[in-house]
């Protein structure tokens, strides 16, 4: 019998081109994507990069992340691929094969596929596998070669992937085959989703999910809870899309069927009826569409806005090349440690031949609390009776950040030549409106104080790294005559005494990165009161900047990947789906020719039935996106201390991009269609 068997299955391959034509580029595509990051998690040379323990699991992460998600891919298209060949397989069992037949038939098939496929795939996998490494080391910025050796490992381990993806395959089928008789299979590829009894309560409940997880996306306005609740608003948007494209679009449509001076007007009579069986039939797939859309235009958003955003981030995180401070918790030590640092600095910078230049200092006192109209109170800090810890409130969206300086430092820092009385000050705030600019008092830890001028900018933030930016978005800057006289009105606040002193360095990035190994000598040494919770900080913005870039980088190439995936999904499914609207399309065009209607109004007809049904996904996946922006821009704020811009307009450009990749997609997949229509008309 497998003499027969073999030759048979090859010939079902081939016939069915139409199918395992894009069924093989998904299999392909993802198995040489998988190739390419295995090497590229695995590879040797990242574990010697500063950092390279955290880069290697983000990769591994990212793996697991493009295997799960290419796997469902395959097992969307075999699943379509089975059910437009039960037909055929009923056929085989109605003619005299009996089950155990056709699940050889079906093996053999799927091991001839599968193994063509993989190894297609490692091949191509291998061949630009020099390619994606260099892209991915440009993407990096990386000093070093990556290793390009072939290993062994790298293959064993897509192979076993692969397998495991293979057996599924085997085990699906062979339930799919083992639970139908043959009349059922002969049925099963005609037959569409189950008439709901209740579809508007269904309807309902997926416009409450959704809502719901728009509300949540919407109304969230702390970062660090945005990443909690960024899951859940996803899957009650997952789960709403999915409701009101099954249910959603045929109330509505029944609602219109209902409405007799709509519904009896020959170019909606037709449209409506067909248009309710079509989204009874193609409910989840459509859904798929729609998430797949938006899984790609939040990823491409996502990776664009942080790859090109960060190295701004950076340079508004930290404005100088390097920077030593002392910050002292709850007090302010008596003895100023300025001078100390810059000694510090300085002969760090001679030892290391860093031609430090723009040297300077400050201190300012920084203080975490809320705003109460032109009221300013600190938070308070408590000492925890058990440990004896000192402890204060996380921030949340009314937090802000009060940076308070002296008159003599801000005219040093500034250039200029203000004067104060005892209780005025210079003030600025990054979110005040017209009419705060007029308010001429402010009240600080119970002081009030007349406002000489304010500020148009934030002075110390060109100067001094400010960790609080990516969490705390009210940031202002205080200017008072004496420092020392609002010292103790903060007793008690959770406030840190600054001294910073920075400078730039004409010496090349190298040398500023090799300066970065010596830092802890300097820790060692700095001047600290005893006494007093202090923290000693010294950062390299050479150092920072690669890190950072090693990181986000990562997560970058990880994000173009799960796109490319998406993207691949998604074409895949309109393909199928305009295959499956073309063999349904295909029967219903003869039965209109036969009572009467002309091919240009059936023509005219469908075409408006198909744009509805394949560009409903579209629309709605931008509007998810549009509802996750405000969480997605919480969210890389957080990681990298973004501006809004920074994310607003690759967020913009990739949803054009996306868009136009949609509308071609479905122009070039829409001559399958018009084939298969055309060829009963």
């Amino acid at each position: 019998m497998s003499k027969v068997l073999f030759p048979l299955a090859l010939a079902n391959l081939r016939k069915n081109y139409r199918l395992y034509g894009p069924f093989a580029l998904a299999f392909v595509t993802s198995v040489a994507l998988l190739y390419n990051f295995i090497t590229l998690a695995f590879n040797p040379s990242l574990s010697s990069l500063r950092g390279g323990p955290s880069i290697v699991t983000v990769l591994a992460l990212g793996m697991i992340i493009l295997a799960i998600t290419g796997a469902a891919i395959i097992w969307y298209a075999n699943g379509f691929v089975f059910k437009q060949r039960t037909k055929e397989y009923g056929l085989y069992g109605i003619l005299g094969l009996e089950r155990r037949h056709l699940l050889s038939l079906m093996w053999i098939e799927i091991t001839v596929f599968s193994g063509l496929s993989a190894l297609v795939g490692i091949a191509t996998g291998v061949l630009v596998n020099r390619l994606i490494l260099a892209l991915y080391q440009r993407i990096m910025d990386l000093s070093l070669e990556l290793d390009t050796k072939f290993q062994p490992q790298y293959l064993w381990t897509c192979l076993t992937l692969i397998l495991l993806l293979y057996l599924s395959l085997i085990v699906i089928n062979s339930w799919r085959i083992f639970r139908l008789k043959p009349l059922q299979l002969v049925r099963e590829s005609r037959r569409g989703e189950k008439k709901g009894r209740f579809t508007w309560i269904s309807a309902l409940v997926g416009l409450g999910l959704m809502g719901y997880g728009y509300y949540l996306a919407l109304s969230i306005e702390n970062a660090l809870a945005a990443i909690m609740v960024f899951f859940l608003a996803v899957l009650l948007v997952t789960a709403g899309t999915y409701l009101l494209f099954q249910a959603g679009s045929i109330t509505l449509l029944k609602f219109l069927k209902g409405r007799k001076s709509y519904y009896y007007k020959p170019e909606n009579f037709i449209s409506t009826s067909n248009l309710i069986f079509r989204m009874r039939k193609n409910g989840v797939g459509l859904a798929t569409i729609c998430l797949l859309s938006t899984m790609a235009l939040v990823t491409l958003s996502a990776g664009i806005s942080l790859f090109l955003g960060t190295e701004s981030a950076i340079n508004r995180f930290y404005p100088t090349d390097y920077s030593l401070s002392l910050n002292y918790s709850y007090q302010v030590p008596s003895v100023d440690a300025s001078k100390t640092l810059e000694e510090q600095l300085s002969q760090f910078g001679q030892k290391y031949q860093l031609d430090l230049v723009d040297m300077d200092h400050t201190h300012y006192i920084q203080v975490m609390g809320k705003f109460h109209g032109h009221d300013f109170t600190g938070q308070e800090v408590h000492v925890d009776s058990e440990t004896g810890m000192v402890k204060h409130d996380n921030p949340d969206k009314e937090s802000a950040t009060l940076n308070i300086i002296s008159l003599a430092d801000y005219n040093h820092l500034s250039g200029q030549n203000y004067q104060l009385s005892a209780n005025q000050v210079l003030w600025f705030d990054n979110q005040a409106s017209a009419a705060d600019r007029k308010n001429q008092e402010i009240q600080v830890a119970g002081q009030n104080f007349q406002i000489q001028e304010h500020l148009t900018s934030n002075l110390l933030e060109t100067k001094a790294p400010d960790f609080t930016m990516n969490f705390v978005d009210h940031r202002t800057l205080l200017v008072v005559s004496d420092l020392s006289a609002i010292q103790d009105k903060l007793a008690g606040t959770n406030f840190i005494s600054r001294y910073t002193v920075y400078a730039n360095s004409q010496a090349s990035h190298d040398q500023q990165l090799a300066s970065a190994e010596h830092l802890e000598d300097v820790l060692k040494t700095v001047h600290v009161d005893e006494g007093i919770p202090v923290n000693a900080s010294f950062l390299v913005k050479a150092e920072i900047r690669d890190s950072y870039m090693q990181m986000i980088g990562s997560i970058f190439f990880i994000g173009i990947f799960l796109a490319a995936i998406f993207l691949l999904g998604l074409a895949l499914t309109i393909y199928y789906k305009q295959i499956s609207e073309g063999l349904e399309d295909a029967d219903r065009f003869e039965i209109l020719q036969k009572v009467g209607l002309t091919k240009q109004a059936i023509h005219k007809t469908i075409r408006k039935q198909i744009t509805v049904v394949f560009f409903a996904p579209i629309i709605l996946a931008l509007c998810h996106l549009a509802g996750a922006y405000h969480m997605m821009s919480l969210i890389l704020r957080l990681i990298s201390a973004m501006r809004l811009e920074d994310i607003l307009l690759p967020t913009i450009g990739t949803a054009l991009a996306i868009t136009l990749f949609y509308f071609l997609v479905f122009l070039i997949t829409s001559r399958s269609y018009e084939k298969i229509v055309s060829s009963k008309s």
